[in-house]
């Protein structure tokens, strides 16, 4: 397909958020609810923060900044600037009667509605969550959710601080969290996190890509993919007013949204507050270990908790190194990711932005599950090519998300502490329906999907009696067969938000309330 036919997108209108994230250390949300009494003088008081929203254009100065640093070898350019989004749930969009707003059912059901078809845990007498330190009761589900992200703790501390005395007497604060980048950028259990994102198509010139194609002209997947591993998508999955992904076709779907839609440039929000029971994981892991260990396969936890993720701590993924990480592979974003499951991927000369070439020595196929186990993390949310319940694999593309999630809380030190840490999850999307929620409930949760023998996901899912049914293949093609029992990942707080563009937010601030 030719770089021609993708839309040249409105990078100067589009959060920055949305499809380049922040890649500072450090990042503060802030959840408010707006005074009814108090609406003029609050729109007053977020419109010059609205002004400073950081745009897709200036993400990506940073984002290539940062890169060509890396690619120097010198330090990472450090700035005490701050990257802000901002984004409005359905009880927000009321309470400033914005004129657009999203016909999502689970967006304008709200994060709470959600949490017992989740499998969180709630109150079986109204489906109120338990345990939520926001989003579950009316005062603790924000209007308005600021990110704000950097590279100086103090700075992005303070900016926070400042909008929150912005807004005194305006509004109230309904949540107030803290995101720190983990060394490697791991996330608590110990595993190298954000590895695989889809690649959103689109220009941001004439003959210029969003995201960089890598892969030579007449490779027989440059069509499908920026580089091995790394899918193409229609960027209408994440932006509204864009041509979504068709399952079955390289050729463009509806427009999200449908065509001149005032929604255009904005995108749907689902904020998770993910607690990691690190302690717990790791005896499960142990448990587990010992169980196969019964059945002739000869593992130590470490290696147990590779299977269930699907890779090793430093990236390695099975599929190319079954037995041990390796560190020439876990350390090249080429290869890392550079895989798919149900087939074999050929050799190739990739072209890196400055011009150079780098070699892509292939990768084989696990149609079998013989190195990465159907049970893994990996394969559940993401299946790549593998067919899954609904269809072929052109539906996982239509599933997949632009994840945005950080770490928060002290790093584990090895002691069963009690200490909440744990991981702020964020993505954003154009369906709920359609893309988190059929990860979280027909994937994730469900013992029959995506494939037949996926089982339950082993470190996100929830422990149903009688706990999570895996198997794993043996070299000789038997399977052994083990119950996990344990949850590791409790949900402590969600919010469902809209992202709007910055020409749409500028005027959902400036509407007069009728």
């Amino acid at each position: 397909m030719e770089l021609s036919a993708e839309p040249v997108l409105e990078i100067d209108d589009i959060q920055g958020h949305i499809l380049v994230g922040f890649r500072g250390p450090y990042q503060e949300i802030v959840g408010f609810r707006l005074d009814p009494a108090a609406l003029g003088p609050a729109r007053t008081a977020l419109l010059p923060w609205a002004n400073r929203v950081t745009s897709t254009r200036t993400a990506l100065a940073r984002r290539n900044a940062a890169k060509e640093a890396e690619a120097a070898g010198a330090p990472l350019p450090a700035s005490d600037s701050v990257m802000m989004a901002m984004a409005l749930t359905a009880e927000g969009l009321s309470c400033l009667n914005a004129a657009a707003r999203p016909e999502d059912p689970d967006f304008l059901a709200g994060a709470a509605r959600s949490a017992a078809t989740l499998s969180d845990v709630t109150d079986p007498s109204n489906g109120v969550p338990l345990g939520w330190v926001y989003g579950d009761v009316p005062e603790r589900i924000p209007d308005v959710l600021v990110i704000f992200g950097g590279d100086s703790e103090t700075a992005v501390r303070g900016m926070a601080d400042t909008l929150i005395a912005d807004l005194d007497r305006l509004a109230t604060i309904a949540l107030r969290d803290t995101g720190v980048r983990l060394p490697e950028d791991k996330e608590h259990f110990g595993f190298v996190d954000g590895i695989s994102q889809p690649a959103p198509r689109g220009r941001i010139a004439e003959d210029t890509a969003l995201v960089h194609r890598a892969l030579p002209p007449g490779d027989p997947i440059a069509g499908r993919f920026a580089r091995p591993g790394r899918p193409l998508v229609w960027p209408g999955q994440y932006l509204f007013g864009e041509p979504t992904q068709l399952a079955d076709s390289l050729a463009p779907g509806p427009i999200a949204g449908g065509v001149g839609t005032a929604l255009k440039n904005g995108s749907l929000l689902v904020l998770r507050r993910l607690r990691q029971d690190v302690a717990a994981f790791q005896r499960g892991m142990e448990n587990l270990a010992a169980s196969f260990a019964g059945q002739g396969l000869s593992a130590d936890a470490a290696t147990v908790a590779a299977w269930c993720v699907g890779r090793w701590s430093d990236g390695t993924p099975l599929v190319l190194s079954p037995d041990a990480p390796d560190p020439s592979i876990g350390g090249n974003i080429h290869r890392r990711n550079g895989f798919l499951f149900s087939q074999a991927l050929d050799s190739a000369d990739l072209r890196l932005p400055d011009g150079s070439e780098v070699r892509f020595p292939g990768s084989p196929a696990d149609l079998f599950g013989q190195a990465c186990p159907f049970f893994a993390h990996i394969r559940q949310v993401n299946p790549r090519d593998d067919p899954v319940d609904f269809g072929g694999h052109g539906i996982t593309l239509q599933a997949q998300m632009l994840r945005r999630g950080i770490p928060y809380g002290p790093a584990w030190t090895g002691a069963d502490d009690g200490v909440d840490r744990g991981l702020i999850f964020m993505a954003y999307q154009t369906s709920i329906a359609n893309q988190f929620h059929r990860l979280m409930k027909r994937w994730v949760n469900d013992n029959t999907a995506p494939l037949s023998r996926s089982g339950i996901d082993p470190v996100i899912g929830a422990d149903k009696s009688p706990g999570r049914a895996l198997e794993r293949r043996h070299a000789d093609g038997h399977f052994a067969r083990s119950l996990l029992r344990g949850n590791w990942v409790t949900a402590t707080g969600a919010v469902y938000a809209f992202t709007p563009g910055l020409s749409a937010l500028r005027r959902m601030l400036t509407e007069q309330t009728s």
